[in-house]
């Protein structure tokens, strides 16, 4: 939650900041007091209901700080290649798979996510590639957002990880 304060820090009247520790701090300045009463308040209100809203966003996000095999009852876990979304590049990454989110990191070993991915609203979908084999991908609810694409090591897996996929997301109310 951010936590909306006076600014007397910054030298102007009816200064005010939302803040929120380990964030980025916001500074705003209205024109009166009572703007300033009426906007920290609304933000407050904003605040206050977005956390209500978020908690499993909150929960990916301190998963992404945990090590791989520190995330407590995974859907699934293992490895898989990731067609990078800049460079096109096929990278090998393990995975944990929690509640419709998947946790890339550099290796099993490794203290933090590189990323997360949410899927809520994504299809599983097989599909083939010239030159990669046991490919498979995560298709958006709408086409203006990003397409995932996997490749695990063999058949058994790519089954298996699409199948857990499925599960997971399956938990989620979906939404059309």
């Amino acid at each position: 939650n951010y936590t909306i304060t006076p600014a007397h820090e910054i030298g102007r009247t009816h200064a005010f900041k939302a803040s929120r520790f380990n964030t980025r701090t916001y500074y705003f300045s209205a024109g009166s007091e009572g703007d300033m009463d009426m906007w920290s308040n609304l933000l407050n209100q904003a605040s206050a209901q977005s956390a209500k809203l978020d908690v499993w966003l909150d929960i990916s996000m301190n998963n992404v700080r945990l090590p791989a095999l520190s995330i407590p009852e995974p859907d699934y876990h293992g490895y898989l290649s990731k067609l990078g979304y800049v460079h096109k590049v096929w990278r090998r990454r393990y995975c944990v798979l929690k509640d419709g989110c998947l946790y890339y990191y550099t290796d099993y070993n490794s203290k933090r996510a590189i990323g997360v991915a949410h899927f809520h609203g994504y299809r599983v979908e097989p599909m083939t590639t010239s030159g990669k084999s046991c490919t498979f991908c995560l298709t958006p609810p709408s086409p203006d957002i990003r397409t995932f694409y996997f490749s695990a090591d063999n058949d058994t897996e790519k089954l298996k990880w699409m199948e857990r996929l499925e599960e997971s997301l399956g938990r989620w109310i979906k939404v059309d």
